[in-house]
């Protein structure tokens, strides 16, 4: 893996658009919208990008171990790590809201209106709910907690 992202042109017989470069690690994880992009990496951190210039604008750092999985929308970013954390940033202040705690490591990770669920190594999927959505999860307040069976999730 060589930390980086390459955007390229399909209709133009795949020339390479830009790369896209900042990660310390390899890119474990990202999503886009529109011009936007998120990626995490096993640096650590999580950086957001303009895909319409190709530069980063922010990273954000706060995990202890690599970063697994995201995801964002017009307001926070979620990001779940193998150091048993997920992490809600608030988007235009680049800090953490609200640190969600797991006693496995966070695999994936998924928000709509106002709940979280996070998938862990420990098979226990986390059920936060927002007071009031979207910026504000309801601090250490679980909802509900379903065990897995013994497959992956």
């Amino acid at each position: 893996m060589d930390r980086t992202i390459r955007r390229w042109n399909l209709e133009h017989h795949n020339d390479e658009v830009f790369e896209l470069s900042g990660h310390d690690g390899a890119v474990s994880c990202l999503q886009f919208w529109s011009y936007a992009l998120v990626t995490g990496s096993v640096d650590k951190s999580i950086r957001m990008w303009d895909l319409r210039t190709g530069k980063s604008h922010r990273t954000l750092r706060g995990h202890a171990g690599p970063v697994r999985s995201l995801q964002f929308d017009d307001r926070i970013v979620i990001s779940g790590g193998l150091d048993r954390q997920a992490l809600v940033w608030d988007i235009r202040t680049g800090k953490v809201i609200q640190c969600i705690e797991t006693s496995g490591q966070v695999l994936g990770l998924c928000f709509s209106r106002g709940e979280c669920l996070v998938a862990s190594s420990d098979k226990v999927i986390y059920v936060r709910l927002a007071e009031p959505w979207p910026h504000q999860f309801a601090a250490g307040k679980r909802h509900g907690a379903l065990p897995s069976k013994k497959s992956r999730i």
